[in-house]
């Protein structure tokens, strides 16, 4: 933050390898920073802006200037704003439309094949154990045929042998209480023994060799694997995939919903800007009004009495490549500068003299608006001399009445008005240039108005005619403040 003071101390330092740096009251500041406060300080016109002014399209920034009212600038710049980013939703919207127009109809495909292929989270599992035990029929019964004989068919079967085993640990046991535990352990045994025989033998009778079961079997592993391959992804990523394919498609659905409330946001908008712009429109043409008064009176003081001016408002139609933080109007600067013309565009038949004239007119009625307390003009002379040269002199001077004016200039009708002169200077030393910039005390001054009066070779009446001309501007300017005293 920059410390609040009675002055405000700015300084830049350029240094030789092109780097900078700025400083505002000591405390470091970037080029924008400086370029933003500097905009509120100081107005600055060189010859530039006399091209500036004869471009049109800055036409509008001028006479929104006058405007009072700035919220009702500011409020049609957000309201362009606005509508340029609702309208770019709504394109944006339009645009999805188009491409999920072709994005559903490829999903409610893959959608269908999906609930076609009726898929179930572990049936690729089930169908492989299906297919493996069918493929093994013969060795699977040929197994349990060999376990059921074995338990219970053969002559020396198990169960037959177990149940010889217990009746002799039965006989031990009522010699020795250790083997009852084995007693039991071979009870469990046959009743394992029986289980056994029964889940073998329910095991092996399910087990029906039929070709046509084992073809449907493949021909169903052959489609999910299909599938799973199409999309690679097994069978339960298939499954969840088929609800988002359900989920994208129901947003779909409320897509067109959402395409209609946008659409009634964007004419909404659009239709409040064209309001905000005719509204503009009306305080623009009451704007140009006074503007053209206050600047015929300015040329009038500047010898251009016969002078015609004009602001051309026109209203462009309502389309949006139309559109514009500055509305829908098209704002154009005319003049006659002589009688029995015709009004032109500014550029079509000001001349140098003329611009500089029109461009100080303009000058002078924004000064008295706005609140800028320095104004810079860089040669607003350019093309003008002898009465108008005078002319532009004092209305200058009259700027300085109420803002610091800066002016740099080659006229000794102008550098002889009252006011602090210096002089800058550009020399040439060991193949280095350095310029410098001086006060002039009254002799100096007279010196440098002689010398812009007569070029180098100063003669003796040319000093008496800038001694003339400086002192004529004093005397004016006491009789002046004379008079104002007195008017006070």
């Amino acid at each position: 933050d920059i410390d609040e003071r009675e002055q405000l101390i700015i300084r830049r330092y350029i240094y030789k390898k092109g780097n900078s740096k700025a400083f505002i009251n000591d405390i470091p500041v970037n080029i924008n920073t400086l370029k933003s406060i500097g905009d509120l300080l100081l107005d600055i016109h060189g010859q530039h802006e006399h091209q500036y002014l004869l471009k049109e399209h800055h036409h509008i920034s001028y006479l929104d200037k006058l405007i009072d009212d700035e919220s009702l600038l500011i409020s049609l710049k957000e309201v362009y704003q606005q509508f340029v980013s609702i309208k770019k939703e709504y394109n944006k919207l339009k645009e999805d439309q188009r491409q999920v127009v072709q994005q559903k109809e490829f999903m409610e495909f893959q959608l269908k094949e999906l609930d076609k292929a009726n898929l179930q989270g572990d049936e690729y599992k089930e169908l492989e154990r299906q297919q493996k035990k069918l493929s093994n029929a013969e060795k699977i019964a040929f197994s349990c045929n060999k376990i059921n004989n074995l338990i219970n068919e053969n002559e020396a079967n198990l169960k037959q042998m177990l149940a010889e085993v217990q009746t002799e640990v039965g006989r031990l046991t009522e010699y020795e209480n250790e083997f009852a535990i084995h007693e039991d352990e071979l009870q469990k045994s046959e009743i394992l023994f029986d289980e056994l025989s029964r889940t073998v033998q329910e095991f092996g009778n399910s087990i029906e060799f039929s070709p046509q079961i084992q073809e449907e079997i493949e021909a169903r592993m052959a489609e999910l694997k299909r599938i799973m391959k199409k999309y690679q992804r097994d069978i339960p990523e298939l499954i969840e995939f088929s609800e988002e394919l359900k989920n994208k498609l129901q947003q779909f659905e409320n897509y067109d919903d959402l395409l209609s409330q946008k659409e009634i946001e964007y004419n909404e908008i659009k239709k409040n800007y064209l309001q905000k712009c005719s509204e503009i429109h009306k305080i623009r043409k009451s704007s140009a009004q006074k503007f053209v008064k206050e600047i015929l009176s300015e040329l009038h003081d500047l010898g251009m009495s016969h002078a015609r001016f004009f602001v051309e408002i026109l209203k462009k139609e309502e389309k949006e490549e139309n559109f514009s933080e500055n509305g829908i109007d098209e704002v154009r600067f005319m003049i006659s500068p002589n009688p029995g013309e015709d009004l032109k565009p500014l550029s079509k038949i000001a001349s140098g003299g003329e611009i500089s004239r029109i461009m100080l007119a303009i000058k002078k009625v924004f000064a008295e608006k706005d609140s800028i307390p320095s104004l810079i003009f860089d040669e607003i002379d350019l093309g003008v001399s002898g009465e108008m040269a005078i002319a532009i002199g004092k209305k200058i001077k009259m700027l300085a009445k109420s803002h610091q004016v800066i002016c740099i200039t080659h006229l000794p009708q102008i550098a002889s008005l009252p006011g602090k002169h210096f002089k800058v200077e550009k020399k040439i030393k060991d193949g280095k240039t350095f310029v410098s910039i001086i006060e002039l005390n009254n002799d100096l001054r007279i010196k440098e108005i002689a010398s812009l009066i007569g070029g180098e070779n100063v003669e003796q009446k040319v000093i008496e005619s800038a001694e003339y001309l400086l002192q004529q501007n004093l005397t004016a300017e006491a009789k002046n403040e004379e008079l104002r005293n007195n008017v006070q």
